[in-house]
C-alpha cells in the first residue's frame, strides 16, 4: 500500500540478506526500535537522509553471507510442516481431543510461517506458494473427512443475528472517519471478499471448531483462536491488535451461532475501511504482514 519516501529504491533487509557485502561507501545502519511502526518510521527517516543506506533490524549480521546459513532453512521448515501434516493424517492419535488439537494447530502453521518470514518478503515465490498449497490442501482433506464430534456450521444466519459480527466494521468506520486517507471503493471490497472467505473458513471452520472440542472449555478456545489470528498478522503490531479484538468477537459468535457468511462480510468490510486509513504517516501504515511489512512497509 505505502511506498518508500525516496524516489530511488533503498536497500532493505529483505534484499540485503541475498546480496554480497555492501559496496564501498554504502552506510549500513542498525535500527533501534522494536515496535514495528516505530521501526518503519526510523527506516523512512534514514532513507530521507540517505536513500542508498542499508537499514537492518537489531541483531542482523553485518555481512550478507552471515544472514543465511548454508542450509536452506526456509525449505527445511516447509518440509517439516508437510511431514507433520502427513504424519498426523497417516498416524493420528487415538485420543480424539488430542487429534483435534493437532489438526487445529497444524492447519494454521503454514500461515504462521509466512507471517514470521518464511518465503520472499516482497512478492510471492515458490516458498510462500508451497506454504499456501499446504494450508489449502490440509484444510481440504480435513473438510472432506467426516467429523461428527465437531460443532455443526452453516453459511447463512438470520439478518437479526448479523449485528454482533458487524461491530468491528462500525469500529473501523469510526477510525476511518477520524483519519480518512482515501475513500475505499466497492472494487476493494469485492476483491478482498475471497481472501476474507479463505481466512475465516480456515480460522473458524477448521481451527476454532477443533479447538472448541479439544479444549472442552469455550472461552479458552476463543482466546487461543483469536491469539492465532493475531499472530497470523505478525509483525504489523497495530493490525495484530485489531485482529485479536475482532478474532475474539468473531470466534465467540461463530461457535455459538455456527454461521460463516456474516463473519466473512464483516471481515471484508472492515479490511476495506482499514485500507482507506493505511498510509506512511498514519498509525496503521499498511495491511501487509510478514517480511513484506518490514521490507517496504506496504
Amino acid at each position: 500500500n505505502s511506498q518508500p519516501l525516496s524516489p530511488q529504491a533503498p536497500q532493505t533487509w529483505a534484499h540485503w540478506r541475498a546480496q554480497s557485502p555492501p559496496r564501498a561507501g554504502v552506510p549500513v545502519v542498525w535500527l533501534s526500535a522494536t515496535y514495528s511502526p516505530y521501526l518503519l518510521a526510523q527506516r523512512d527517516a534514514l532513507w530521507q537522509r540517505d536513500p542508498a543506506a542499508i537499514a537492518l533490524p537489531v541483531g542482523a549480521p553485518a555481512r550478507a553471507g552471515a544472514a543465511r546459513c548454508v542450509l536452506p532453512w526456509d525449505w527445511i521448515a516447509i518440509a517439516a510442516c508437510a511431514l507433520l501434516m502427513l504424519g498426523l493424517l497417516r498416524w493420528p492419535p487415538h485420543a480424539p481431543r488430542l487429534r483435534a488439537l493437532g489438526e487445529a494447530l497444524l492447519a494454521l502453521l503454514p500461515v504462521l510461517l509466512i507471517a514470521f518470514g518464511v518465503g520472499d518478503s516482497q512478492r510471492p515465490d515458490a516458498r510462500s506458494g508451497a506454504l499456501i498449497l499446504l494450508a489449502l490442501g490440509f484444510a481440504l482433506l480435513l473438510s472432506v473427512r467426516r467429523t461428527p464430534l465437531l460443532a455443526p456450521w452453516h453459511w447463512l444466519a438470520p439478518w437479526r443475528q448479523w449485528a454482533l459480527p458487524l461491530l468491528p466494521v462500525l469500529a473501523a468506520l469510526l477510525l476511518w472517519l477520524a483519519q480518512p486517507v482515501m475513500v475505499p471503493g466497492m472494487a476493494s471490497f469485492v476483491g478482498y471478499l475471497p481472501w476474507a472467505a479463505l481466512q475465516q473458513y480456515l480460522l473458524l471452520v477448521i481451527v476454532a471448531r477443533r479447538l472448541d472440542y479439544a479444549l472442552a472449555w469455550r472461552p479458552l478456545a476463543v482466546l487461543l483462536a483469536a491469539l492465532l489470528f493475531a499472530l497470523a498478522h505478525t509483525p504489523n503490531t497495530p493490525l495484530m491488535l485489531l485482529a485479536f479484538a475482532a478474532g475474539l468477537l468473531w470466534t465467540g459468535w461463530f461457535l455459538r451461532r455456527g454461521a460463516l457468511l456474516p463473519v466473512i462480510v464483516a471481515h471484508a468490510l472492515g479490511a476495506t475501511l482499514l485500507l482507506g486509513i493505511a498510509s506512511n504517516a498514519g498509525w496503521l501504515r499498511s495491511l501487509a504482514i510478514g517480511g513484506r511489512y518490514l521490507g517496504w512497509g506496504g
